[in-house]
């Protein structure tokens, strides 16, 4: 399945994903962090049985089924010792 990616211009580490090709404007969103989004990137494909780090697969394929729109949270943690 192809997805598309929008970053929040207020919250960086959110991202709001969506069915590839599908227009933003008819969602509702609640989140205020995506009143301004930026494309990230398009066409991103992702396989079920290939899974990336940090995507649920399944709960975006669900969400986006259900509502037209998952939202992705991306929390990069560096520990110096």
């Amino acid at each position: 399945m192809q997805f598309d990616l929008y970053k929040s211009n207020s919250n960086s580490s959110k991202f709001l994903v969506v069915r590839g090709g599908q227009s933003l404007h008819n969602l509702i969103l609640d989140d205020s962090d995506f009143k301004q989004v930026s494309r990230f990137k398009l066409g991103f494909n992702i396989h079920e049985l290939k899974p990336a780090i940090g995507f649920d697969y399944q709960a975006a394929v669900t969400a986006i089924n259900s509502v037209g729109f998952y939202i992705q949270r991306v929390i990069i943690e560096v520990t110096v010792s």
